[in-house]
C-alpha cells in the first residue's frame, strides 16, 4: 500500500519515485510490515534485487557513456565482488543465524532489520548498512512447540564434514541428541527447502562477503559449542549449592571455547560478589546454575550474530566514491539532498503487531514498535494530509482519527513510563517479578489504556489496550530478561578464553560486571541511574536500548520520504488458494489500512498540479461554464503553448467550471431518477429498493459518484458489534431515502451552511469555491484536489472524450484502409477472373479432347469385337473337323502308350515274380543237398582190405 499521498499519476511531489518533483534526490524509506508468515521476509528480498538491479543498469550506462573513463571490460575485471552482490549475499547470512521455523512460517525473521542502501549521484549503489532490533534469543532456550530452533543448527549439521565431526567432537551426534533441537519435535521445514543446500548457499555468501576460511570456521565451532551447551547437566547438593557433571558435552563445550573445565564449572556454579575490598565468591543453587547456563549461551549466540552483523556491514559499508546521503531535510522538499549527493533508500523488515494467548516481554517491545510505526505513519499520512489542506486554502472538515500517544506514554514515558519503571526495578536490590508488578499495578492503575481485572492481578497479569486491540501480557522473568546481562564470572571465563573469535564478540556480551571487579577495565560512568562500564553493551538495559534504537530508527524515517508494504497472510493453514477474510480484515485493522482508507475516503484522495491537471483533463474544456461554447475544439498545452502562456490560472477555472458542470447534471438526473423510484414506490405501496453502487461511473446520468460522506465519517475499524448490526438494519431499510439525502447534501460534508442547488439555474449562481465543493473537487494554490468519486467521474468522462475520438478516427482511418482494400481486391478480382476464366477454357479443350478419344477407343473395340465373331463363324467347321483328328491321334498315342507302359509293367512283375520262385527253389534244393552231404559224412567209410 502506498504512503496514502499517492494518486494515479498525480505526481504530487512527495518523492514517490527515485527524484523529487523538483528534479531533486530523494531520501526515502519502504517499511515493510505484517504478521509471522504473510511474506515480510520475501518481500525485502525482492525490493533489494529490486534495486540492485536498477544500480547494475545505471553502473551500466554510466561505463557506457561519452564522458566515462572506465569501460565495461574494466568494471567486469576489477577482481572484486560487487556492492550489489554482497548487498544481496548478505541475507542468507543473516536469515541463517536469525531465521527459525515457526508455527505461521517456515522462515520467519525472528529480528528486526533496517537496511540503509545509498546511491550515488547517478544511481548506482554505493554502500549499505544493516541495524538489527530485538534478536529473540529466549528461543534458543525455549523454541515453542511444532517449532524450531535457528535456522544454522539444522543446516550445520545436515552437512557437517567428517573433519568437523573429529574437530568439534560431534562423533555419532545428530539432530535428536541436542536439547536446544528435540524439545519441539520438529526438525525438517514444510516449504520444502534443503537445509544442506541452505547451508552451503549462506558458505558461499560469506566467502562472497569476504570471511575469511578460519573467521567461518571458527562461527560454527560457536555453534557447536552452544548446542553442547544445551546438553550440560549439574548435580544439586543441597538448596544452596551444585556442581556440573564432567560429561561428554560440558568436556567438549570448554575445549571448544578455549577453556578448561574448572573454570566453565566454576563460572557456571559459583558467583563473584564484589565489594569494595574484596571479591567473595557464592555458590549457586540448580536453578540458578540453569540460569547462569541459559545466559551463557544467549550471550555467546547474541554476540556471534552481533558480531556477523559488524562484520557485513564492514563489507558493505560505502566506499569513498558514493559517499554517505545527506541526513537533513530540505525545509521545501521532504527528504530532499543536494544535487551533488547520492540518496539513500532504507529498507525496514519490522514484526508486526502479535498477540498470542501467552504475551511476554517481547510482546510488548514488538507491540510497542509498532505502536511507534503506527503514530509516525499517523503523522504522515493524516495529518500532514490536513496540513497540505490547510496550506493549498481548500475547504476542509477535520476528521478525528485515533492518536495512540497515551500508549507510547504508557510505555516508554520518561520516569513514569513502564519501561522505565521495569528499569528501576531492575536495580533497586531483591526486586522480583511480583514486586514489579505490584508497583506497576500502583503506577499505571489510572492510566486509560493500562486494566488489570481481580482475576489478572492473581496471575500478575494486565492489558494494555493498543490501537489494534486489547493484548494481556504477563510479567513472567521481565526482570531478567530485560538486564539479559551475562554473570561478571562468565564474562571472565569468555574475556580469559585463548579462542581469539570468543575475545572479538566480548564487545557485543552484556555483562553485569561493576565496579571493584578485577575485570572491570577503564572507568566508570552513570546512565540513567545505572553504573557500568564506559563503552560497554551493558550501559542500558534491554527495553532502555531499544526506545533509543526505536526513536533513532523514527528519527530516520522522519527525514525521508516514507513507503509502507503491508503484507498480508490470506490463511493460517498455509495452503495455496484459500483466502480468510476474517483474518485479512484483522490485519488490515492491526496495520492501521482501515483508518487510512477511511481517512482517504473522506478527503481529497487525488490531486494534481495545476500543469498536470490541465494537461490531462484540457480535452473536455469544451464550454466557459455558464453552457456556452469557448474552443470548438480542444488542444493540449503541449501541442499549443504559446495559446496557454499568460492565461493559465482563467483556463484552469474555465476548465474546473466546465468539468463541475458535467458532474452536476449527471447527479441531478440520478436524483430525478431516484424521485421517480420514490413516487413509483409510494404509488404501488409495496416494499422497493433502488440499488446504488460505489463502482465507477461510465455513462453519464447512470448514478451519482460522490456520496456519502458520512459513511465515510461515522465508519470505524472497531465499530462494536451491535452498532454494526444496527447500522446494516438501517441501511437494509433505508438505502434508497439515503441514496436521495447522500446526493441532494453532499457539499454538507464540506461547509454546514452549504445547500445543493435544485436547478440550473441556482447552481450557476454559486460562487466558484461553492461549485467545486458541491462537485467533490476543490482549487488549491498549487494544486487541483479530487475527491475519489469526483476522481473516477472525471476520469470516466475523459474516457468518453478520448473513446469517441478514438472511434471517429478509427472511423476514418478503417474508411480509407477499407476503401484501399476494395480498390486493391477489384484490381485483384479481375486478373483472378481471366485467370479463372483461362483455366476453365482450357479445361474444356482438354476435356473434348478426352471425350473425343474415348469414343474412338470405344468404337475400335467395337469394331474388333464385331470383326473377330464373323471371323470365328467363318472358320468354325475347318476348325472342328482339324481338331477331331488331331484329338484322334493325340488320343489313340496317349492310349498305346498307356497299353505298352501298364504291358511292360506286367511283364516286370511276372519276372521278379518268378525269380522269387525260382530262389527259393534253389536254396531248397541246396539245403537238400547239404543235408545229404552231411549225413554220407556221417557213415564210417569202409576200406576194403587188401586181399
Amino acid at each position: 500500500l502506498g504512503d496514502g499521498n499517492d494518486s494515479n499519476g498525480s505526481g504530487n511531489g512527495n518523492g514517490n519515485g527515485n527524484n523529487s518533483a523538483e528534479g531533486m534526490p530523494t531520501n526515502q524509506s519502504i517499511l515493510v510490515s505484517g504478521e509471522s508468515g504473510a511474506g515480510k521476509t520475501a518481500t525485502t528480498k525482492i525490493v533489494l534485487n529490486y534495486l540492485a538491479m536498477l544500480s547494475k543498469v545505471a553502473a551500466a550506462q554510466t561505463l557506457t557513456s561519452p564522458g566515462s573513463t572506465k569501460s565495461i571490460s574494466d568494471e567486469s575485471t576489477a577482481g572484486h565482488v560487487s556492492i550489489e552482490k554482497r548487498v544481496l549475499d548478505s541475507n542468507p547470512i543473516l536469515e541463517s543465524f536469525g531465521n527459525a521455523r515457526t508455527i505461521r512460517n517456515d522462515n520467519s525473521s525472528r529480528f528486526g532489520k533496517y537496511i540503509d542502501i545509498r546511491f550515488t549521484k547517478t544511481g548506482k549503489l554505493a554502500g549499505a548498512n544493516i541495524e538489527t532490533y530485538l534478536l529473540e534469543k529466549v528461543r534458543l532456550i525455549h523454541p515453542g512447540s511444532k517449532e524450531r530452533n535457528y535456522h544454522v543448527f539444522y543446516q550445520f549439521l545436515s552437512d557437517v564434514t567428517r573433519n568437523e565431526r573429529r574437530d568439534f567432537f560431534l562423533d555419532e551426534y545428530e539432530l535428536n541428541d541436542f536439547k536446544m533441537l528435540s524439545q519441539t519435535g520438529e526438525f525438517g521445514r514444510r516449504d520444502g527447502v534443503s537445509d544442506r543446500e541452505s547451508h552451503r548457499e549462506m558458505l558461499n555468501a560469506m566467502i562472497e562477503i569476504g570471511f575469511k576460511p578460519e573467521t567461518t570456521q571458527a562461527l560454527m565451532r560457536l555453534v557447536v559449542a552452544v548446542l553442547f551447551a544445551g546438553n550440560m547437566t549439574f548435580t544439586a547438593y543441597d538448596d544452596d549449592s551444585c556442581s556440573l557433571d564432567e560429561s561428554h558435552p560440558a568436556v567438549a563445550v570448554a575445549a571448544l571455547l578455549g577453556v578448561s573445565f574448572e573454570d566453565l564449572a566454576s563460572a557456571l556454579t559459583y558467583r563473584t560478589i564484589n565489594t569494595v575490598h574484596e571479591s567473595i565468591e557464592k555458590s549457586l543453587n540448580y536453578h540458578q546454575a540453569e540460569k547462569a547456563r541459559e545466559a551463557l549461551i544467549k550471550a555467546i549466540y547474541g554476540g556471534a550474530f552481533d558480531y556477523i552483523v559488524k562484520q557485513v556491514n564492514n563489507s558493505i559499508h560505502a566506499s569513498s566514491e558514493g559517499g554517505s546521503a545527506a541526513t537533513s531535510p530540505n525545509p521545501n522538499q521532504r527528504g530532499a539532498v543536494s544535487m551533488n549527493d547520492g540518496a539513500s533508500i532504507g529498507v525496514l523488515d519490522i514484526f508486526g503487531f502479535e498477540t498470542f494467548q501467552h504475551n511476554n516481554f517481547e510482546q510488548l517491545c514488538i507491540n510497542y514498535t509498532n505502536e511507534a510505526l503506527q503514530q509516525q505513519f499517523n503523522k504522515y499520512v493524516f495529518k500532514l494530509e490536513q496540513l497540505e489542506y490547510e496550506k493549498e486554502g481548500i475547504l476542509w472538515k477535520y476528521i478525528s482519527f485515533p492518536d495512540n500517544q497515551d500508549v507510547l506514554d504508557l510505555i516508554d514515558r520518561r520516569h513514569v513510563g513502564m519501561l522505565a519503571i521495569l528499569d528501576e526495578q531492575c536495580i533497586v536490590p531483591q526486586s522480583t517479578d511480583e514486586k514489579f508488578t505490584r508497583y506497576l499495578y500502583s503506577k499505571c492503575d489510572q492510566h486509560i489504556r493500562f486494566s488489570a481485572s481481580s482475576a489478572q492481578r492473581v496471575d500478575y497479569k494486565f492489558t494494555i489496550e493498543h490501537y489494534a486491540g486489547g493484548v494481556e501480557y504477563s510479567t513472567d522473568h521481565w526482570l531478567e530478561k530485560n538486564k539479559d546481562q551475562l554473570p561478571a564470572k562468565s564474562s571472565a571465563l569468555l574475556r580469559n578464553s585463548n579462542f581469539k573469535l570468543l575475545n572479538k564478540i566480548q564487545k557485543y556480551v552484556r555483562s553485569e560486571e561493576r565496579a571493584g571487579s578485577d575485570n572491570a577495565r577503564g572507568s566508570m560512568s552513570m546512565n540513567n541511574g545505572r553504573r557500568s562500564i564506559r563503552g560497554s553493551v551493558a550501559t542500558k538495559s534491554v527495553g532502555a536500548q531499544f526506545s533509543e534504537q526505536l526513536k533513532t530508527l523514527r528519527t530516520r524515517i522522519d527525514v525521508t520520504t516514507p513507503h509502507y508494504i503491508r503484507c498480508l497472510k490470506p490463511n493460517d493453514e498455509l495452503i495455496p488458494d484459500h483466502f480468510e477474510p476474517k483474518n485479512i480484515v484483522e490485519q488490515l485493522r492491526c496495520g492501521g489500512v482501515l483508518e487510512a482508507v477511511r481517512v482517504s475516503r473522506a478527503g481529497y484522495p487525488t490531486r494534481y498540479p495545476h500543469d498536470v491537471f490541465l494537461a490531462r483533463y484540457y480535452i473536455l474544456g469544451g464550454s466557459d461554464g455558464n453552457g456556452n461554447g469557448m474552443d470548438s475544439k480542444p488542444v493540449s498545452p503541449v501541442h499549443n503553448i504559446m495559446n496557454w502562456l499568460g492565461s493559465k490560472e482563467e483556463k484552469l477555472k474555465t476548465l474546473i467550471h466546465t468539468i463541475i458542470l458535467e458532474i452536476w447534471e449527471a447527479d441531478q438526473q440520478m436524483i430525478e431518477h431516484i424521485e421517480e423510484a420514490e413516487k413509483a414506490h409510494i404509488e404501488m405501496d409495496s416494499p422497493r429498493r433502488t440499488k446504488v453502487t460505489n463502482s465507477p461511473v461510465f455513462a453519464r446520468g447512470s448514478t451519482y459518484v460522490n456520496g456519502p460522506p458520512s459513511l465515510a465519517v461515522q465508519s470505524s475499524v472497531r465499530t462494536p458489534p451491535e452498532k454494526r448490526r444496527a447500522l446494516a438494519l438501517q441501511k437494509k431499510n433505508k438505502l434508497s431515502r439515503l441514496s436521495l439525502q447522500s446526493v441532494k447534501h453532499r457539499a454538507e460534508h464540506h461547509s454546514s451552511n452549504l445547500i445543493r442547488p435544485e436547478t440550473r439555474e441556482e447552481f450557476l449562481n454559486l460562487d466558484f469555491v461553492s461549485k467545486c465543493a458541491v462537485a467533490g473537487l476543490q482549487l488549491g494554490r498549487s494544486k487541483v484536489f479530487l475527491r475519489r468519486e469526483a476522481f473516477d467521474r472525471i476520469e470516466a468522462l475523459r474516457s468518453q472524450k478520448f473513446f469517441g475520438s478514438a472511434v471517429t478516427i478509427q472511423a476514418m482511418v478503417r474508411g480509407k484502409l477499407y476503401r484501399e482494400q476494395f480498390v486493391k481486391a477489384r484490381s485483384a478480382t479481375i486478373v483472378l477472373q481471366s485467370f479463372a476464366r483461362i483455366l476453365l477454357a482450357r479445361r474444356n479443350v482438354v476435356r473434348r479432347r478426352f471425350e473425343i478419344r474415348r469414343q474412338s477407343a470405344a468404337a475400335s473395340v467395337i469394331q474388333r469385337a464385331f470383326r473377330s465373331a464373323i471371323y470365328r463363324r467363318q472358320t468354325h467347321s475347318v476348325s472342328n473337323i482339324a481338331a477331331t483328328m488331331i484329338q484322334a491321334r493325340f488320343r489313340g498315342i496317349s492310349s498305346r502308350n498307356n497299353y505298352y507302359a501298364t504291358l511292360f509293367g506286367i511283364y516286370r512283375i511276372q519276372a521278379l515274380w518268378r525269380g522269387r520262385d525260382a530262389r527259393a527253389q534253389f536254396t531248397q534244393m541246396r539245403f537238400a543237398a547239404t543235408s545229404a552231404a552231411a549225413a554220407a559224412a556221417a557213415v564210417p567209410m569202409v576200406v576194403p582190405s587188401p586181399s
